[in-house]
């Protein structure tokens, strides 16, 4: 395992950095690109070959069923939203579902006042939760199976979101995170235009305020182009919120970026099992914290989160 990990950050390059207002993305790219021919959530549902819904009837808050009714795997991202039934949730954990099989994913809600059937089965929310509640979210998960006991915060995630709208100035009447997107669009638009995907590129470093966030990196450049809309607005919101006008160029803020790289290589990788295909592998540090998806003797997609206030 660890010589695999340290195979995978070695062949890492960092591309030249993108910049709009507070928000700086270096590119990541790899000599080890590798296809793997997995449907994303989108793809998946929107051609109605999985079917994502409440456990039962009455509905469960933290769980969701999902049957893959197709020959292909379906990769979801953590943090992808999914609408409708009972209440908004969004994925807690990265998971490879396999080709015609059933299972129960974790899910966190995202829109505290609706307890009441709007469709029997999920559609896609195009978006994912921003970037703060996700990495609380993870850490959350990471402690709770560390210490291999079932820890849900949902109050905690409800809370996160009604401070979100306060300060963004959201009015929704169910409490849900999806209307601060559709409230920001016309600006979350901006920033797409200036963070293209680039030819090969596989991850991204983050900055906010000139401080490292987070990484993300996959090891199929096609599926990095598949996601990189909903990952780019997850950062991108949390940009808009603690945006106060100019920001200060930094010269060394690729240094710090290949620091964050270079903490990451540091760390002690622990398997644990994950909900569908592969093992979890998670990290944590002083400095950073983190999980990976390995699967068939590859690393599928690897994030990592700051734990440092530079």
């Amino acid at each position: 395992m660890k010589q695999l990990v340290g195979s995978f950050l070695r062949s890492l390059k960092l591309g030249e950095k993108m910049e709009y207002r507070n928000l700086t993305i270096f590119p990541i790219s790899t000599n080890q690109a590798a296809g793997h021919n997995f449907l994303t959530i989108d793809e998946a549902l929107e051609t109605e070959r999985i079917c994502i819904k409440e456990t039962s009837e009455m509905g469960d808050v933290p769980n969701l069923m999902l049957q893959n009714l197709s020959d292909e795997k379906v990769f979801i991202l953590d943090g992808e939203e999914l609408v409708g039934a009972k209440q908004n949730r969004v994925t807690n954990s990265v998971v490879l579902v396999p080709e015609r099989d059933e299972l129960i994913i974790p899910v966190s809600c995202v829109e505290r006042n609706r307890w009441n059937y709007k469709t029997k089965r999920f559609s896609s929310g195009h978006t994912r939760v921003y970037f703060g509640l996700r990495k609380k979210i993870f850490q959350t998960e990471m402690s709770s199976r560390q210490r291999q006991v079932k820890s849900h915060s949902q109050h905690e995630v409800w809370n996160d979101i009604e401070s979100k709208m306060q300060a963004m100035h959201i009015d929704s009447t169910t409490s849900a995170m999806n209307d601060i997107y559709k409230k920001y669009i016309k600006k979350l638009n901006k920033f797409n235009q200036k963070f293209r995907c680039v030819a090969g590129q596989v991850g991204m470093v983050v900055l906010i305020n000139n401080k490292v966030v987070s990484c993300e990196i996959f090891s199929d450049p096609e599926i990095m182009e598949k996601l990189h809309y909903k990952i780019l607005n997850s950062y991108s919101i949390d940009a808009l919120e603690s945006y106060s006008g100019k920001t200060k160029k930094l010269k060394t803020i690729r240094r710090r970026a290949l620091k964050f790289l270079s903490e990451i290589k540091k760390t002690e990788f622990e398997k644990t099992n994950s909900v569908g295909l592969g093992e979890d592998l998670l990290f944590n540090s002083d400095d950073v914290c983190g999980s990976a998806l390995k699967h068939e003797d590859k690393l599928i997609y690897m994030s990592a989160y700051s734990k440092v206030n530079q």
